[in-house]
């Protein structure tokens, strides 16, 4: 029987104590509250059990390890203590062919990987460079030989005139 028509009818036999108090017979209406004390005990009782079982399997089910444990697995999963790169060169579906990180549109930068964003970082820096450079010759006496090959390489030769 379930709790709520176990609660249903402890109400019934406390109507019916009543009704049977009101004829006079003062034994049987005790008789009746009593066992609608009983049948509401009881129905607590179930709903307590219900919730302890309830309570311990998500305790016995939960997952045993949900962390690294040992400090070298830790290192390995934590970016903030040089572990390893996750998704270090990654490039999202929505990546457009034949244009540089830097180039990309916003949404795909969110998106990229590690290395990605690290290029595009430095393709903006020296396009600045450029830009803020007071003629062509000071621009290209201030270059770096990595600086120089990304000014050159792909759609980027068209920012500056080194080719």
């Amino acid at each position: 029987m379930e709790t709520s028509e176990m609660r249903t009818h402890a109400n019934y036999l406390l109507e019916k104590a009543d009704e049977t108090l009101k004829e006079g017979k003062v034994e049987d209406a005790k008789a009746m509250i009593l066992e609608a004390g009983n049948e509401l005990q009881a129905a607590e009782a179930k709903e307590e059990a219900a919730i302890d079982l309830a309570k311990l399997r998500g305790e016995i089910n939960k997952p045993m390890n949900t962390v690294p444990v040992a400090s070298t697995d830790i290192a390995l999963h934590n970016l903030d203590e040089g572990g390893a790169e996750l998704r270090a060169s990654y490039k999202p579906a929505d990546w457009v062919k034949g244009l540089p990180a830097a180039s990309q549109p916003m949404w795909v930068q969110e998106k990229m990987g590690v290395r990605e964003k690290e290029e595009a970082v430095f393709y903006k820096d020296v396009f600045t460079k450029y830009i803020q450079s007071s003629n062509d010759a000071a621009f290209r006496l201030s270059l770096t030989p990595q600086e120089t090959k990304a000014m050159e390489e792909g759609t980027d030769s068209l920012l500056c005139p080194l080719s």
